[in-house]
């Protein structure tokens, strides 16, 4: 299985991580600013219908009010065309009230035409070739006694007192009584509201409302709505949004552009058809499923698009729509714009990351690999190098912590196998036991001691610091019994974390190691307890090791003795010569040893050499046993002296392999 750096690991990590939560908070970002730009571009369009719609409603409101105001005039019931325009001030008045009005005009039931319309702008007045000064033009049709009808038009100021031009226009020959708007009228006492459509002379698209004022006589005002069509301009969302107002026949009603859905040839003006005016993508809105509210995307030509279609008012007899259509890429160009630039940022960003997360790495790889080296060392047998780790994971530094005490643990065990295999003192060997065992389970103190069974007491015999420790310690009843022997040792007033039981193989209890309560860095008592029981044999072998030696050098001190006895028994004239000699050569020794002088400058003697001196002292007359005089003070039987060389002969020669007292020089 192959395996990847935990550095690599790390950068990649971070790296990936950071880019997966830049990616979700850009394409998150992403989406909110298109959501939030859609909705603000859906609220605007709705906007757009609510204002066209209260324009709308302007034109009809007010208006009606007025055209029943202007019932109750007198120009209603005017024969005479003096008398009419001595009531021009009446009908300015309902112009004036209301700048969205086009005309106020009468018609009469002999076909009399009387309209009074505002010239306001030079473009009207270009439109009718008015003098400088005109204000108010009236388009008059009179029908005199032969039946004739005359036109004309009357250029007015702005007070209408003064009338600038009267104009004879023999072809305005105009005729209310085939309008519209008239006979709508006289079929109801209400105000009536045609469709939109072009007015005769000016050519602008709006609507006429007309009331039936009695006698046949019938009031109208126009309005047009040429001025939405400028106002859709200058409400374009973006650069290339489409709009446009259409009636239930799909004939344009206002559109930006207006030259383009008014259509003139030689035989009449007209409204243009959506498809005349070849905007395709409105076209294509139209088409669209209408079962969604707000703005809705559809794909035309290979792009995307934005569009609306919304009811407005109504509006005589047609319903009336508005259409608008929002290129995608502007729409969203700054969105994508803003999204270009997150994501260039988050690159960027990616790699700060993916160098950080690499500088994380070799923080925390580099201290890991350092551990590996050192516990493969451990691996390699070689515990006598402390494992340290460069660090500020606290992780990293307690595993290292860790490893370096399980490595001093091996190291005490170690050295707790080599004290036990070279070690000759039984004194030293205890005590070196003791501190290896108390420095692998990691406290500081502690204490061993020894069993006597012929005083039924615990005698302290080691112990590894100055505290205060009682000599001896009295096992009451079964002292074989563990617990029995811990609550003696308790009463002893021996505050102990762990006292465990040292006995030899046959169970025999040889004494206790007990392990102070100070320096405890275990959270697991029981299985630190468990551990101590365990490794505790180490110190019942010492302790038994140490007991087999004292036992070997009293049975060797006691077959020397005997053969010293021996010798001196011999003779009367010998008696208590190997005792002499002994003495002697030990004063001689360390006389020797103490001197000054240049003979005995390099005599020196080790523990070992003292004591191969001193045995030899003791047997230097060990071949007289042999000696035939030795036949005359007791001879024994053959059996007896075989049966004692048997018993003798092992002994000394497995004393003097031990010690080499062959290679002593003294005897």
């Amino acid at each position: 299985m192959k395996r990847i750096s935990i550095k690599l690991l790390i950068a990649v990590t971070v790296t990936l991580s950071m880019a997966l939560l830049a990616t979700m908070l850009i394409f998150q970002g992403y989406r909110g600013m298109q959501s939030g730009i859609l909705e603000v571009a859906d609220q605007a369009s709705q906007q757009l219908t609510v204002t066209i719609n209260d324009r709308i409603q302007k034109l009809m409101e007010p208006n009606q009010m007025l055209i029943r105001m202007l019932r109750h005039d007198p120009l209603v019931s005017a024969k005479d065309p003096q008398q009419r325009l001595r009531r021009l001030p009446a009908i300015a008045e309902v112009l004036n009230a209301n700048p969205l009005l086009s005309a106020v005009y009468i018609g009469y039931n002999n076909a009399d035409f009387l309209l009074l319309r505002q010239l306001h702008t030079a473009h009207s007045r270009a439109f009718f070739n008015a003098p400088d000064a005109s204000h108010y033009l009236l388009q008059s049709v009179v029908t005199d006694a032969d039946g004739d009808r005359q036109g004309e038009w009357l250029f007015y100021d702005d007070s209408l007192t003064d009338m600038i031009e009267v104009r004879s226009m023999p072809n305005y020959t105009f005729n209310p009584k085939i309008r519209s708007w008239y006979q709508q009228a006289l079929d109801s006492d209400r105000v009536k509201l045609t469709a939109p459509y072009l007015f005769y002379t000016t050519r602008e698209v709006g609507v006429s409302m007309s009331l039936h004022a009695g006698d046949g006589v019938v009031l109208g005002i126009d309005a047009t709505v040429m001025d939405l069509s400028e106002q859709m301009d200058s409400l374009r969302l973006t650069p290339g949004t489409e709009i446009a107002i259409i009636n239930q026949d799909a004939l344009l009603l206002a559109y930006p552009d207006i030259e383009r859905f008014i259509l003139s040839d030689a035989r009449e003006t007209r409204l243009a058809s959506l498809q005349e005016i070849n905007v395709p993508v409105l076209q294509a809105l139209i088409s669209q499923p209408q079962g969604t509210h707000g703005l809705a995307r559809f794909s035309h030509a290979g792009h995307d698009w934005y569009g609306l279609v919304s009811p407005l008012a109504v509006l005589g007899d047609d319903d009336l729509r508005i259409l608008i259509a929002i290129p995608g890429n502007e729409l969203l160009g700054n969105v994508k714009k803003s999204f270009l630039s997150q994501v260039q940022w988050a690159f960027s960003i990616m790699l700060v990351l993916l160098l950080s997360g690499w500088a994380v790495g070799q923080r925390i790889g580099n201290p890991i690999a350092e551990l590996e080296k050192q516990v493969r060392s451990l691996a390699n047998l070689n515990f006598d190098n402390k494992i340290t780790a460069r660090t500020s994971i606290r992780e990293v530094h307690a595993l290292a912590h860790v490893l370096d005490d399980m490595s001093g643990t091996i190291r005490h065990f170690k050295s707790l196998s080599m004290t036990l295999n070279r070690e000759r003192d039984p004194d030293k060997l205890l005590q070196s036991v003791l501190e290896e065992l108390v420095k692998a389970v990691g406290h500081a103190s502690g204490c061993i001691y020894l069993f006597d069974g012929s005083t039924q007491t615990l005698k302290l015999n080691n112990q590894m610091d100055d505290q205060k420790l009682p000599d001896t310690i009295v096992l009451e009843g079964l002292h074989e019994v563990d617990s029995q022997v811990r609550e003696c040792v308790r009463k002893a007033g021996y505050d102990f974390y762990v006292c465990t039981m040292l006995r030899d193989r046959y169970e025999h209890l040889l004494g206790v190691l007990i392990i102070d309560s100070i320096d405890t860095r275990s959270t697991d008592i029981q299985g630190l307890r468990a551990f101590i029981d365990d490794i505790s044999g180490a110190a019942a072998v010492a302790i038994e090791t140490r007991q087999m030696i004292c036992e070997q050098k009293a049975l060797i001190n006691g077959i020397i003795h005997l053969i010293a006895d021996a010798i001196d028994a011999k003779s009367p004239y010998t008696s208590g010569h190997c005792e002499r000699v002994p003495a002697l050569a030990m004063m001689l020794s360390d006389a020797a040893l103490q001197s000054t002088l240049p003979a005995f400058q390099h005599y020196h003697m080790n523990e070992a050499e003292t004591e191969a001196f001193r045995i030899a002292a003791w047997l230097h007359d060990c071949g007289k046993i042999t000696s035939q005089n030795m036949w005359l003070i007791k001879r024994p039987s053959w059996k007896q002296f075989i049966t004692a060389s048997m018993k003798f002969v092992p002994a000394l020669k497995c004393y003097t392999g031990m010690h080499r007292l062959s290679a002593c020089k003294v005897c």
